[in-house]
C-alpha cells in the first residue's frame, strides 16, 4: 500500500513548524538586538525596519532614518513608529506643513504614540490651535504620560493668553478621568485663583462640574491660604452654597455640607459638641454641646460672606444641666482682625431654663478690612470647673432693614 494522506500531510507540516519557530527566535532578536543584527534576522520585517528608523533618527542619521521609514511603510503602510518617523524627519528637514500632515495621521492611527502627540502639542499651540493643542494633550494626560508637564502646558497657555480658556474650558467640561489631578496641581500653582475660580464657574452646568466635596477642597486650601477674596469670587459665581442664605444649616438638619460654609464641628479639652435630635420637640435636630468650664475653644464654627452693612444675629438655646452660666458665647468676627463684631452670650438665669429660649443681639460689618467672617461658638472660661450641657438650635443672621 502507498501513503497515506496523514503520512504526506505529517512531512509537509515540517517545514511550517520550523518556518514558526525561527518566528518565535526572530521576534525577540527584532526587538532588542542592534540595528544590524536585527537587519540581518529579518531584513524585511516592518517592526525592525522601523525600530531601526528610529535609533537612525536619534543618532542623528536622517537620512537612513527616512530610507528605513519609507521601506518599513511600503511593506506595512499602519506601521506607526516608521509613520511618526518619517514625520520628524520631514519636519527637521522644514517642511512642517508635510510633517504636520503625516503625525496627525501617525497620532489619528495610535493614541498611545506619545512622540507623535507631544509634537502635535507643540505645532499646534504654536499657531494658535489650542483647540486641536488640548485634543492631543488630552490623549498624553489619559496614559498618565509626562502629566506634570501637560498640566503645566495647559496653566501658562490659559494663564497667559485668554483665547485658550474657552477651549480649556471645553476639554474639562467632558469630564476626563485626569481632571481631579488637574485641578490639584492648579492648586498647587501659586496665582491661580483668578484662573480656578474660571474653570470652575464656567463647568458649573457641564458634565465635568466639581461635586461638592472637590469644591470643598479648594475652599478649604484657600482658608488656610487666607484667600478669603478669591473665595468669595467663586461662591458668588455659582452660587454654591446659595449667596442668599448668611447661615448654611444653622438648623442642624441633615443636608448637602461644602464645607467651610456648614456648621462644621470642633473638639477642645474638655468641649465636645454633637447633632442630634432634640428631646423636646421631635423629628428636630439640634447641636448639644458640653462644657466643663474651664477649657479654651470653639465648639462649631462657619465661614460668612456678609457685605458691609448692620446686622442681626439670633439663636435658640435650652439649658439640659449645669451652673448658672453655661460660658458659651456666639461671635462673629472679621477675618482680618481678633475683636468681635458680634459676641452673643448664653447667660442662664435661675438654677435651669425650661424649654427653648431666644436670644437676638444686633452686630454692623464695616465697610472696609472685613472681606469674610467667622461665626463661633466659643467658650467663655472660669477660674474653676462648672460643667454645663446645653442644646443650641436656628442659629440665623439676617441684614436690618432700612428704615
Amino acid at each position: 500500500r502507498g501513503p497515506s494522506v496523514g503520512n504526506w500531510l505529517g512531512y509537509l507540516l515540517i517545514p511550517a513548524a520550523i518556518w514558526l519557530g525561527w518566528q518565535i527566535v526572530v521576534a525577540p532578536v527584532a526587538q532588542r538586538a542592534p540595528p544590524e543584527l536585527a537587519l540581518r534576522a529579518a531584513p524585511s520585517s516592518p517592526a525592525v525596519l522601523a525600530r531601526s528608523a528610529e535609533i537612525e533618527l536619534a543618532a542623528g542619521r536622517p537620512d537612513n532614518a527616512r530610507d528605513l521609514a519609507a521601506d518599513a511603510l511600503t511593506r506595512a503602510p499602519f506601521t506607526i513608529k516608521a509613520l511618526r518617523t518619517l514625520g520628524l524627519v520631514t519636519a527637521a528637514e522644514g517642511d512642517v506643513v508635510a510633517a504636520d500632515d503625516i503625525l496627525t495621521l501617525a497620532g489619528n492611527w495610535s493614541l498611545r504614540d506619545t512622540p507623535s502627540h507631544g509634537w502635535l502639542v507643540d505645532r499646534r499651540l504654536r499657531v494658535g490651535d489650542y483647540a486641536s493643542s488640548f485634543a492631543h494633550a488630552d490623549a498624553l494626560a489619559r496614559r498618565g504620560v509626562t502629566q506634570a508637564e501637560v498640566f503645566n502646558l495647559l496653566m501658562t497657555a490659559a494663564s497667559q493668553d485668554p483665547r485658550a480658556l474657552a477651549p480649556l474650558r471645553n476639554l474639562l467640561a467632558t469630564a476626563p478621568p485626569w481632571d481631579r489631578e488637574f485641578f490639584n496641581a492648579l492648586q498647587r500653582r501659586p496665582g491661580t485663583e483668578s484662573l480656578t475660580a474660571t474653570l470652575v464657574a464656567g463647568l458649573e452646568q457641564t458634565p465635568g462640574r466639581l461635586s461638592d466635596s472637590e469644591l470643598a477642597e479648594i475652599y478649604d486650601l484657600w482658608v488656610r491660604q487666607n484667600r478669603f477674596e478669591a473665595i468669595a469670587v467663586l461662591r458668588t459665581a455659582i452660587a454654591r452654597p446659595p449667596v442668599t442664605r448668611f447661615v448654611v444649616g444653622g438648623d442642624f438638619s441633615p443636608g448637602t455640607e461644602i464645607k467651610p460654609f456648614a456648621m462644621t464641628l470642633l473638639s477642645a479639652a474638655g468641649l465636645s459638641a454633637e447633632v442630634v435630635e432634640d428631646e423636646i420637640r421631635t423629628g428636630n435636630q439640634a447641636l448639644r454641646v458640653t462644657y466643663d468650664g474651664f477649657g479654651s475653644g470653639a465648639a462649631v464654627e462657619q465661614l460668612l460672606l456678609l457685605s458691609p452693612g448692620t446686622y442681626r444675629l439670633t439663636s435658640q438655646y435650652q439649658l439640659e444641666s449645669g451652673g448658672l452660666d453655661s460660658r458659651l458665647s456666639w461671635q462673629i468676627r472679621c477675618v482680618e482682625r481678633p475683636q468681635p463684631l458680634a459676641d452673643q452670650r448664653i447667660v442662664v438665669a435661675g438654677t435651669q431654663a425650661s424649654g427653648w429660649t431666644a436670644l437676638e443681639s444686633e452686630f454692623t460689618v464695616p465697610s472696609a478690612g472685613c472681606t469674610a467672617q467667622w461665626l463661633r461658638l466659643v467658650t467663655r472660661p472660669g477660674d474653676r470647673r462648672t460643667a454645663v450641657a446645653v442644646w443650641l438650635d436656628d442659629v440665623m443672621v439676617a441684614r436690618n432693614r432700612v428704615p
